[in-house]
C-alpha cells in the first residue's frame, strides 16, 4: 500500500479540504491511503472522518508559534514514518513544507497549486514571492487545479512538467432533486422567495462585504429576496455588524458551517460568488451540477464555466453592484428552467469516480518510476 502524506493548514470545510476529501472517499484505500499533517491542535471538521477512513492525523505547532518549529516537526514525521510521497497544499508557502519533506527523506515531493493571488500585505507578499522562487529546489512534481493557478505558482516551471488535477465532485450527490429543494425551503420558510446563495468561509478572499452590498441594493428591487450564507470564520462578527447596518436581519440567513451543502444547492435559485481570487472553486462545480445559474466575479478563471449558465461580472467600479443586481433580476424575470447537469459535468472531467482512479494511477506511476531509478 502507498501512504501519501498531505500537508494542509487545517481540515475544515474549505474548498481545498473538500476537494481532498472527495478524492479520499473515492480512491481505492486498499491501494492508496491518505495521511494528513495539520497546523494546530484543535479537532477540525473532517478529522473524525479521516480516522474512520483509516488515515492518520499529525498535529504540528501552528505557523504563528514559529516556522522553524513547524518545519522540524514535518521533517521528523516524514523521516520517522518513511513517507515516500508528500503532497503539499499550502499554495505560495509550499516550498517551506517541501523543504522539510526533502530534509526528512521524501523522494516524491508534490506541490499543488490551488490559488491565484497573494494577500494584500506587503510583508506576506514578499515572503510568498521568495517562497515561489525557491519552489523548484524542493518540489519535483507539480499539480494544479487550473491554468491560472499554474501561471501564478509555477511561473518558473516547464509547463510540460505540470499535471492537472480537477476539483472533481460526487456528481450523483449534487443532482438536482425537487423534493430536497422543497424540504430545505420549507425548513427555512422560504416559500416563493427568490433565494440567493453563497458557500464559503468567512474570510477576505470570499468578498462577503460586496455580497452584502448586492443584497442591500437588490432588497430595494425585491424585498422578498433572501440571501443564504453557508460558512463561518474570522469575519463573522464584521459580517453580522454589516447586516445590522443595512437592516437586512430578515433577509440574510447565516447557516454556519454546512455538512449538507448539496441540499442547500437544491434550495438556492442563484449562486453568487464574488471572490477577489481563487484557483478553481469547488462550489462552482457543485452548483453547476445541480443546475443552478451562477454569477461569478470576473477575477475567476473562465475555466470554471462548465455549463452555459455562468456569467462573469465586475467587482470593482461604481457600476459593479448594479451589474450584479441587474443580472439577478434578469434571471428571475426569465423564469430559469432548472435541469440536472451531472452528465455534462462528468464529460468535462469533474466526476470524482473517474478522477480519483486517475489520481491513484498517478501516485502508483510516480512510486514505480522512483523504484526504477
Amino acid at each position: 500500500m502507498i501512504r501519501v502524506l498531505h500537508v494542509v493548514s487545517i481540515m475544515h470545510r474549505g474548498g481545498i479540504e473538500t476537494m481532498l476529501m472527495n478524492y479520499y472517499r473515492r480512491i481505492d484505500r486498499n491501494q492508496v491511503q491518505f495521511d494528513f499533517i495539520e497546523h494546530g491542535f484543535e479537532e477540525n471538521d473532517y478529522d473524525a472522518e479521516i480516522r474512520r477512513l483509516g488515515g492518520k492525523i499529525y498535529n504540528i505547532p501552528p505557523k504563528y508559534e514559529g516556522v522553524k518549529k513547524s518545519l522540524n516537526a514535518i521533517s521528523e514525521i516524514v523521516s520517522k514514518n518513511k513517507y515516500q510521497i508528500v503532497h503539499v497544499h499550502m499554495d505560495a508557502m509550499n516550498s517551506f513544507a517541501l523543504y522539510a519533506a526533502k530534509k526528512g527523506g521524501a523522494s516524491i515531493r508534490i506541490s499543488h497549486a490551488h490559488s491565484t493571488s497573494m494577500p494584500p500585505s506587503r510583508v506576506k507578499g514578499l515572503i510568498y514571492w521568495l517562497s515561489i522562487k525557491a519552489l523548484p529546489r524542493y518540489a519535483n512534481q507539480y499539480f494544479t487545479c487550473s491554468q491560472v493557478s499554474a501561471d501564478y505558482l509555477y511561473r518558473n516551471i516547464d509547463k510540460s512538467k505540470i499535471q492537472y488535477i480537477h476539483n472533481a465532485i460526487d456528481t450523483e450527490k449534487f443532482n438536482y432533486q425537487e423534493d430536497i429543494r422543497n424540504q430545505i425551503r420549507e425548513k427555512h420558510d422560504l416559500k416563493d422567495n427568490l433565494v440567493l446563495g453563497h458557500v464559503g468561509n468567512f474570510q477576505y478572499p470570499k468578498n462577503h462585504m460586496f455580497l452584502l452590498e448586492i443584497m442591500k441594493e437588490y432588497h430595494q428591487i425585491n424585498p422578498n429576496a433572501k440571501l443564504l450564507l453557508c460558512g463561518d470564520g474570522e469575519l463573522r462578527e464584521s459580517i453580522e455588524k454589516r447586516i445590522k447596518e443595512y437592516h437586512l436581519e430578515e433577509n440574510v440567513i447565516l447557516l454556519g458551517v454546512c455538512d449538507n451543502v448539496s441540499e442547500y444547492m437544491q434550495a438556492f435559485d442563484i449562486l453568487l460568488h464574488p471572490s477577489f481570487y481563487e484557483g478553481f472553486p469547488v462550489v462552482t462545480v457543485e452548483a453547476q451540477c445541480s443546475g443552478l445559474p451562477l454569477l461569478l466575479s470576473d477575477t475567476l478563471t473562465k475555466e470554471v464555466a462548465l455549463t452555459d449558465h455562468v456569467e462573469f461580472l465586475a467587482i470593482d467600479g461604481d457600476q459593479a453592484v448594479k451589474q450584479w443586481t441587474d443580472a439577478i433580476e434578469r434571471i428571475r424575470c426569465h423564469a430559469f428552467e432548472r435541469k440536472n447537469q451531472s452528465e455534462i459535468i462528468a464529460k468535462k472531467g469533474y466526476d470524482i469516480r473517474i478522477e480519483a482512479e486517475k489520481l491513484q494511477h498517478l501516485y502508483e506511476q510516480l512510486t514505480k518510476e522512483e523504484l526504477n531509478e
